[in-house]
Formats: C-alpha cells, sequence, structure tokens
C-alpha cells in the first residue's frame, strides 16, 4: 500500500468500528458503510496492483484460489474486494473469539488464574470460550 493508502485508512478505521456492535445508531451505520466501502476501495486496489506486480506469493496463491471460486460463482469478479472484504471479516471473528475468551475466562476466576500460570492453556481456553455460549 501507498503511504498515501495508509493515511486515507486510518481516519476510517474508528468509524468503521461502530459496524461491529450489536446495537448502533442510524448515523453510525450510515457512516460506517460509507467508511467500508471506502476501505474495500483503497485495500482491494492495492490487493489487485500486488497481483499485477506478480511479486506477493500470498497474493498470487490466493488468486488461484479465488479463479476456481469464482468460475462456481460468475457474481464472484473483483478479486482486490473480496480479498479485502474477507480481511475485515476475519478482524470480526478474530475481535468476537477475543472478546469471548476474555468474558469467560472473568466469569471463572480459578481458569483465569491457571491460564495466567500456563500461556500453554490459551488455545484451549479460546476453543472452549468459542464453543461456550454468553449467557
Amino acid at each position: 500500500m501507498t503511504k498515501l493508502e495508509i493515511e486515507t485508512l486510518l481516519p476510517l478505521l474508528p468509524v468503521i468500528g461502530p459496524l461491529l456492535y450489536f446495537s448502533r445508531s442510524e448515523d453510525e451505520n450510515n457512516q460506517g458503510n460509507r467508511a467500508l466501502r471506502k476501505y474495500l476501495e483503497i485495500v482491494g486496489s492495492a490487493i489487485e496492483r500486488a497481483y499485477a506486480q506478480g511479486t506477493h506469493a500470498l497474493v498470487v496463491g490466493l488468486h488461484e484460489s479465488f479463479s476456481d471460486v469464482s468460475a462456481a460463482d460468475p457474481e464472484l469478479d473483483h478479486f482486490g474486494t473480496f480479498c479485502a472484504a474477507n480481511l475485515f471479516d476475519g478482524f470480526h471473528t478474530a475481535a468476537t473469539a477475543i472478546t469471548n475468551t476474555a468474558y469467560q475466562l472473568a466469569r471463572n476466576p480459578l481458569a483465569q488464574a491457571r491460564v495466567h500460570e500456563d500461556d500453554t492453556l490459551i488455545p484451549v481456553a479460546v476453543k472452549e470460550a468459542c464453543a461456550s455460549p454468553i449467557h
């Protein structure tokens, strides 16, 4: 990404954030959707450039997989936007997993103490927290 693209994206991130809230105002929703469209445009274009240059192995590999998927679904026609949207979705998924884990550990001080003492238990704690409903 160019420096200008990064500088353009940074102020969009806090505007996009409320889209991840369970409850948001109509104004937050409208502003967030506009910011998200701009994010997808900028990040998608950067990904397309990286693919065109052919120097980023991950992007080239993703494009090969995308070609297989888009052949099965003709509506998927913009590789960069597809990747940018998946990056955003991945952020949301990771944030939810972290939040659920912190919440479940806060509800169970004994488990929290065990994980604090032995950080090799972190993956187990995350897996269990993601499998547990929030009450």
